[in-house]
């Protein structure tokens, strides 16, 4: 049975961080700023107050490197989580021509026309937009109105 104020998890949490931290949640019926942080791959940031109870976080999202696949299964409580939020994937890095592989490269022209070819996947997805992409680190970082797009 689910329970209307319980936030639900399929296994012990080894993917996801939360902030706030689950144990410092008073009201899972409204909790902002709500973030879920895919160690080494990413992290989504709510831009507004969601109501989490009833919801299977870990069923909905799941990162891959570079990747964020989203189910939107009403039995999972999607609706509740369907809403405006950044999206940031770490070491978002272009393949390699050679090993065909994601990495880190030193070379400027190479970052700057991957950063342009972020943009323009960004603007095809409706309602989203491009918020940056750091050369450095890797981090890319885009806003959705909410997941629908992803779906």
């Amino acid at each position: 049975d689910i329970l209307p104020n319980v936030l639900y998890f399929e296994k012990e949490d080894e993917e996801f961080e939360y902030k706030p931290k689950l144990s410092e949640i008073s009201n899972i019926r409204k909790i902002y700023p709500f973030e879920i942080i895919s160690r080494n791959k990413g992290k989504i940031c709510w831009q507004e107050p969601l109501d989490l109870s009833g919801v299977y976080i870990d069923k909905i999202f799941r990162f891959s490197r570079n990747s964020l696949e989203v189910i939107p299964d009403e039995s999972f409580g999607f609706s509740k989580v369907n809403k405006k939020a950044i999206i940031v994937f770490y070491h978002a890095w272009p393949k390699n021509k050679i090993s065909q592989q994601r990495e880190k490269t030193n070379n400027l022209k190479i970052l700057v026309e991957y950063k342009d070819i972020l943009k323009k996947f960004i603007m095809r997805i409706p309602y989203a937009r491009f918020i940056s992409y750091d050369i450095e680190d890797g981090t890319f970082k885009f806003s959705v109105e909410d997941f629908s797009s992803f779906c």
